[in-house]
């Protein structure tokens, strides 16, 4: 069975195997793999290839990374400077 024929099967969008590979690469990143795992899983020689081709700003990630940067800003630094 082809993959056009399984989608079809399963009433399912077709997608590219390429598309399948992109949203590996993307998962991996999202639970944490190191990018030079997910390189060598993909079979890229350079791992900045992969960095720029299949990690992406997500927003979970956006809201975690706000979220550590609140941890560091402490109650002091929100208080009214005095004159």
């Amino acid at each position: 069975m082809t993959l056009h024929q399984g989608t079809q099967i399963l009433d399912v969008a077709q997608v590219r195997l390429h598309d399948a590979r992109h949203t590996c690469g993307t998962l991996m990143h999202l639970q944490g793999v190191p990018i030079a795992v997910i390189a060598a899983w993909l079979g890229h020689a350079d791992s900045s290839f992969t960095m720029r081709t299949y990690t992406h700003s997500q927003t979970d990630a956006l809201a975690a990374a706000a979220t550590s940067l609140g941890s560091l800003v402490t109650i002091r630094d929100n208080e009214p400077k005095s004159s």
